[in-house]
């Protein structure tokens, strides 16, 4: 009864729409842009990234980030995010610090 309902070729676009869904989803892994630009193999930064692969402008951030951590040592803290509540980072991007360890 219910398969008279819908037309034969349904479940064939279905499993079209499907495939065209997951092949978008695999183009844009990480949320950092498309597979294509992702060239940098992260773990040459970090070594527990092996086999993250991202595009050239954030690997150049995580090594600058890296040297910052070598310079500065273990009470080096680096805040990510968008926009704070008072503003004090100005906006989008990444602000710096100091912690205390307790």
């Amino acid at each position: 009864m219910l398969r008279e309902a819908f037309p034969k070729w349904l479940p064939l676009l279905v499993v079209v729409i499907l495939l065209c869904i997951a092949r978008f989803g695999y183009e844009f892994v990480y949320r950092d842009g498309p597979r294509s630009e992702m060239t940098v193999d992260m773990g040459t930064i970090f070594p527990k990234l092996h086999g993250i692969y991202s595009s050239p402008q954030t690997a150049a951030l995580y090594s600058d980030l890296k040297d910052l951590m070598r310079r500065y040592g273990p009470d080096f803290a680096v805040f990510f995010g968008g926009k704070t509540r008072s503003g004090a980072t100005g906006g989008e991007g990444w602000a710096c610090g100091f912690t205390r360890t307790v």
